[in-house]
């Protein structure tokens, strides 16, 4: 009969068996172990879930750091602030799992998680000060977390409220906090995160910072069933929304007025955000600018190589979106592209360049990169190094390859590759197989090579004494030189005769 009544039972998420028997017969069937919940697995709810894009300002669960004291629930995780009084930053995830049928609970309570001595903000209304009325603001909102009472009483917690002008609150953001729950209805997880910003040197009477702004940050990712974490479902494609809203009460415009990049976001913040995510996949969707229904395609850059060099001397920058047409500056002054392509750029450090950022404008406008090139006073010459220089007392047996020795090969500022030539009766391999007479290493992108290299004695030296000299080259670098040498050994039948035992 428990299979029938199950099969009959309408599939809504937060339902169960109970919703549709009287409390006798659901009772019975919880005893027998058969009232089972239809809530779909991949709810997000869960302490470990709600924070899959990272830890902006590396908060921590230690009372002393209370300026970003980290707080983990199963609904949200956020780094609070005692002194501004609310959060920094507030994670969580959503999915259309998570959208229950528990109406709002107002269930207002203070933060018994924070440390002794932290000042705990009462559950009062906020009133009107400094121009605006003041809502008890939601940051992970009470609509996304609605599968029961406990889940939805937890964002009424006061860590999870900020000082939110009215208009705003109940304007634009629960506005923009409906899209976001919509984005989920596709199948998609949607990774939020967002807090108070550019505060104003205010604060209302229960001494709470008031925020100059409000931002959140929404990534959509797909397949909110996976059980791949989020984090590692995030690409260049995942569509990624921004917001930088003023926190006040007249004046406001609809959301999309206030779209943004997560980059800017980071600059009025001081926070580092996707420290989760893949470091080129990051710094790419920190840049992009949401267009409404996709991201933009912005130029990004995202790495360079190598990091400092004169004038003259060759760069190649990495990135998203370049073409033969993009221009490079080092530090204002522009440099000559000496060959391009989508996701690669190889310039020339020009004459007058100073230390300071590359800035590259390409067909998705123009970026700077994070850390500085530093141009140096001269030429870096092309290095090769050689350790040890000599190899001795090697052997073999005549017709069969000898006994392997090593040494280390390593060079800076290489521009290609390092030939190495052994001398007649030795072979050489970069990794004690494939030996030959002669060895090509191809150095790293930033000009910088290190391997070990096997050397022995060929199989068709001949029997006594060999030696010679291996020799190490590339354009520009000086040649170093390995002395190399050693004894083959015969492999002819022999007799030895011993006068020992002979008399006079």
């Amino acid at each position: 009969m428990g299979c029938f009544i199950l099969c009959a039972v309408p599939t809504r998420k937060s339902m169960t068996v109970s919703t549709f028997l009287p409390r006798g017969i659901a009772t019975w069937l919880l005893l027998l172990g058969l009232l089972l919940p239809l809530t779909p697995a991949a709810a997000r709810i869960g302490i470990d879930q709600q924070a899959p894009l990272g830890n902006p300002d590396g908060a921590v669960t230690e009372a002393t750091s209370r300026t970003k004291y980290l707080i983990k629930r199963a609904q949200f995780n956020l780094s609070y602030n005692d002194d501004t009084h609310q959060a920094n930053w507030v994670s969580w995830s959503f999915s259309s799992a998570d959208d229950g049928s528990q109406p709002r609970t107002d269930a207002w309570a203070v933060e018994e998680l924070l440390p002794s001595g932290y000042l705990r903000i009462g559950t009062s209304t906020f009133g009107t000060s400094f121009g605006n009325s003041w809502d008890r603001g939601h940051m992970t909102p009470s609509a996304d977390r609605t599968l029961n009472f406990t889940d939805n009483a937890a964002t009424f917690r006061m860590s999870n409220i900020i000082p939110q002008a009215s208009a705003n609150n109940q304007g634009l953001w629960a506005t923009f906090e409906t899209y976001c729950r919509g984005l989920a209805t596709g199948g998609d997880e949607v990774l939020i995160i967002s807090g108070p910003s550019e505060f104003t040197g205010n604060r209302i009477p229960n001494s709470m910072s008031v925020p100059g702004s409000v931002w959140k940050i929404a990534v959509i990712v797909p397949n909110a069933t996976s059980t791949t974490p989020a984090n590692q479902r995030i690409t260049t494609s995942s569509r990624v929304i921004a917001i930088l809203t003023p926190n006040v009460s007249s004046g406001l415009g609809t959301w999309q007025s206030y779209i943004t990049s997560v980059e800017q976001i980071e600059e009025v913040t001081g926070l580092n955000f996707f420290t989760a995510v893949d470091p080129s996949t990051a710094i790419y969707l920190k840049n992009v600018v949401d267009t409404g229904t996709a991201p933009n395609n912005p130029t990004v850059i995202t790495t360079f190589n190598p990091t400092l060099g004169a004038a003259g001397s060759s760069v190649v920058i990495s990135g998203f979106n370049f073409n033969a047409s993009s221009t490079v500056q080092f530090n204002g002054v522009e440099a000559s592209v000496t060959s391009s392509n989508l996701n690669q750029l190889t310039v020339t450090v020009p004459p007058g360049a100073t230390t300071g950022p590359i800035t590259v404008t390409g067909p998705g406008g123009t970026d700077t990169s994070y850390e500085d090139f530093t141009v140096s006073a001269g030429p870096v010459s092309p290095n090769i190094t050689v350790s040890p220089i000599s190899l001795s007392s090697l052997t073999a047996t005549e017709g069969a390859s000898g006994a392997p020795q090593f040494y280390a090969v390593n060079g800076s500022s290489l521009t290609t590759p390092v030939i190495i030539t052994a001398p007649a009766n030795f072979e050489v391999s970069a990794g004690d197989a494939n030996f030959s007479s002669s060895l090509t290493l191809t150095p790293a992108i930033d000009g910088s090579l290190g391997t070990q290299v096997t050397a022995r004695i060929k199989s068709s030296a001949p029997v006594g004494a060999v030696s010679g000299t291996i020799t190490h080259a590339s354009t520009g670098a000086t040649t170093r030189n390995v002395s190399i040498a050693g004894t083959v050994a015969s492999s002819a039948p022999h007799i030895i005769v011993s006068t020992a035992s002979l008399t006079g």
